[in-house]
């Protein structure tokens, strides 16, 4: 784990691994959740590092929620990666693989995952040390609070350049949490990568 995020705190637990992609650790208070894959890929052909929104991904985070909220040592949660990828976003390798109803059920619950953090019991941020972008910018839009590497990663949302229409809860989300000043170079016209500056 990046010793940026973890600093000086004492974890009363051992980490717990989930579906091999994420662990959750509580330290000192805080529900620490790493999206831990750096090598490897998965059998539709996307890399694991990219921590893309697939079924595997989708459970293992909700997994760990779930653990999450059941506790009463967690007073906040921080999601944070290993690697060069906070998210890459929805894993379209899975998507081309599985097309039609099986597409679309895994489209809606990455959706419901991003609901659920917008709406989760405890106070969330986002510790994003690398890049986070297309449905991994939103999802990294969906937390209370996010901050970012300055030495490493970008922010952007290609959604349109890839032909997509955005479904109207995702528009809702980046409207509702990025400023006014971002919503057309964002959400219309993808005209540039953010950094943390």
């Amino acid at each position: 784990m990046d010793e940026t995020v973890r600093g000086n705190m004492v974890s009363s637990t051992a980490p717990t691994l989930f579906e091999g992609e994420v662990s959750l650790e509580f330290l000192d208070g805080v529900a620490l959740v790493t999206m831990v894959s750096t090598e490897g890929t998965f059998d539709w052909g996307t890399r694991r590092e990219e921590h893309r929104w697939n079924p595997v991904m989708v459970s293992a985070l909700g997994r760990a929620l779930d653990v999450v909220e059941a506790s009463s040592e967690a007073k906040a949660l921080v999601v944070a990666n290993e690697g060069k990828f906070w998210s890459n976003g929805m894993d379209l390798k899975y998507l081309d693989a599985n097309e039609g109803e099986v597409a679309l059920q895994h489209t809606l619950r990455t959706n419901e995952l991003m609901a659920r953090i917008c709406c989760f019991p405890l106070p969330t941020v986002a510790a994003l040390f690398g890049h986070w972008c297309a449905a991994g910018g939103m999802m990294g839009l969906a937390f209370d609070f996010r901050v970012m590497s300055s030495d490493r990663g970008f922010f952007f949302v290609p959604g349109v350049d890839l032909g997509l229409v955005y479904a109207p809860m995702q528009t809702e989300l980046m409207k509702a949490k990025l400023p006014a000043s971002m919503h057309r170079d964002v959400i219309l016209f993808n005209r540039r990568r953010w950094t943390a500056q």
